[in-house]
């Protein structure tokens, strides 16, 4: 244990002390994840149904009036006036990045960039830095500029450029979860039918020996004994039927729920986008509303102390060129303050895109990769099928010779009775193999059902049809785990997509664009104008 330090020691040992790791300038993590909910019943998060603060004329005008709090606000529009523009953004400067949500993409995403710095490490290339991403210098460029608005009689826009970032972080969030459940449905649903169609043949021979004791016991005592009704004839229909009816019941559940989801990732995205366009087209009319307003009350006293001259006091006249000054240089910030708005605004909407693009390659890369795994999981289970057969030692050979041959001879036949009618060459028809009474070739070549029925149920074949029939059913339920797979793969690569349009429909950015409408170039220059044509007209101020 480490000694205690008293009193009696002779030296004193400075206490040690942990250099602090450079902080990022403000922890936007916990200023955006304010504006999100979390995550409902169904893992989807949403914007909070939140109102911004908003500040009104009257209290910028109290602002003004006062000369402590004038220069506070002062200090803040220098922060956007007097800003140098950095020409060699080089340096590696530290960003919010590892603070944001991590979701499933994001860490495998991270991993696999830790391993790409293991590898350059390994090559000695670690010195070779990428530069800083140029919508991180453009964002921090705007938090520099323009502080603030977080709090409640902050002036500034803080507090919606911290619901714009919540939006993107939340769309990421809940596209990369979207997808998540998307893979899962299409896994569990396409394994699960390959298991149960695995184990119905798997168990084949116990389920016709249930079959067979079932539908003996209610005639028993009206057989012979020791005579059971063999349902061999039935399993392997019956057998089928299942299979199928787990294919429909499985594409159904499927298609159910990945609607469902998407239903619920919609409302979800409906609901942030409703109450994003709300709170930003508030704010950028309150401050396109301050804009005019200011500017009309502006020409209005202008004009009032120009035309007014002795009946005004002298204090008022000497006061309102400063009053004046603080007015013109507050109109130009809050319209730096719109414009900058939409530019972030802008700059969000430009990642959401970007976040897009990446997660539905994601999304597709990992719907091969789920359909090549489900396909794995598909040549086991039939692996595991024939090596039940391979146990049992089945005679394959005796089904191909006595009912597979036969069956293509008679299938040929047919096909060359047929060409030869048609007049499409002479086929020569190969003697059949099938022991039935065949009719005259005049009329057809198809033999007496009865017949065929007896030939399969001779001492002898009878075993190798019904292994016939197993193996049949076997290939069916291949072909439709492999097909079901497949169109679960294209269902939900083709359906329920994360369209970008669900944005731009519940986005009515158009009430957000503002700055263009307000002419604030023309607004202040005007002013100017009408202060000159006022003072033109003053003969005691032209004397002057």
């Amino acid at each position: 244990m480490r000694r205690k330090q008293t009193k009696t020691d002779s030296t004193k040992v400075p206490p040690k002390v942990k250099t602090p790791k450079p902080a990022r300038k403000t922890d936007r993590r916990k200023s955006w994840s304010a504006y999100i909910d979390d995550a409902d019943r169904y893992g989807f998060f949403k914007l909070k149904n939140t109102t911004l603060r908003t500040m009104e004329e009257g209290q910028y005008e109290q602002i003004i009036e006062d000369d402590t709090r004038w220069q506070s606000l002062r200090e803040r529009m220098d922060a956007d006036f007097t800003h140098s523009l950095e020409m060699f953004p080089f340096s590696e400067r530290l960003d919010d990045k590892s603070q944001n949500i991590q979701n499933w993409i994001e860490r495998y995403t991270a991993h696999i960039s830790n391993l790409l710095m293991w590898c350059l490490r390994a090559f000695r290339l670690t010195a070779i830095s990428l530069p800083q991403r140029y919508y991180a210098i453009t964002r921090l460029n705007i938090e520099d500029r323009f502080p603030g608005g977080r709090a409640s009689g902050d002036p500034g826009d803080g507090d919606i450029r911290d619901m714009l970032a919540a939006f993107r972080q939340s769309f990421r969030e809940n596209l990369a979860f979207y997808i998540l459940k998307k893979r899962q449905y299409q896994f569990a649903v396409t394994v699960c039918f390959a298991l149960a169609s695995a184990s119905l043949l798997f168990f084949f021979s116990n389920i016709n020996a249930l079959l067979t004791q079932l539908v003996t016991v209610p005639f028993q005592n009206q057989l012979p004994q020791g005579h059971v009704i063999d349902m061999s004839p039935v399993t392997p229909l019956l057998v089928a039927a299942l299979i199928i009816g787990f294919y429909r019941f499985g594409r159904w559940f499927y298609i159910r729920e990945s609607r469902n989801l998407f239903d619920f990732y919609n409302n979800s995205q409906t609901e942030s986008c409703k109450t994003l366009d709300k709170q930003a087209a508030l704010r950028t009319k309150n401050l396109k509303n301050l804009i005019t307003t200011m500017a009309a009350r502006l020409g209005k006293d202008s004009t009032s102390v120009l035309k007014g001259g002795a009946a005004r006091s002298e204090e008022t006249n000497s006061r309102w060129p400063e009053l004046a000054y603080r007015w013109t240089l507050l109109i130009y910030w809050l319209g730096r303050r719109m414009e900058n708005v939409e530019r972030y605004t802008q700059l969000q909407i430009w990642l959401v895109r970007r976040t897009h693009y990446f997660y539905r390659i994601v999304a597709t890369t990992s719907n091969h990769l789920v359909t090549g795994l489900v396909m794995g999981v598909i040549a086991l289970c039939g692996a595991a099928v024939a090596g039940r057969l391979v146990f049992s030692r089945v005679d394959v050979q005796g089904v191909i010779d006595t009912i597979v041959a036969p069956a293509w001879a008679w299938v040929a036949a047919i096909v060359a009775d047929i060409a030869q009618r048609l007049g499409l060459g002479h086929w020569r028809m190969p003697e059949l193999s099938l022991h039935v009474a065949s009719t005259s070739a005049k009329t057809s070549v198809l033999p007496d059902i009865h017949s065929v029925l007896a030939y399969l149920s001779e001492q002898g074949i009878y075993d190798n049809t019904m292994l016939g029939l197993y193996l049949l059913c076997c290939l069916f339920a291949l072909v439709l785990a492999v097909r079901f797979n497949l169109k679960v793969s294209r269902l939900s690569t083709d359906e329920w997509n994360t369209s970008l349009e669900l944005i731009q429909q519940n986005l009515d950015v158009a009430n957000w664009d503002r700055f263009h409408s307000v002419n604030l170039h023309h607004l202040l220059a005007d002013q100017v104008r009408n202060d000159k044509k006022v003072i033109l007209r003053r003969e005691d101020w032209v004397q002057r």
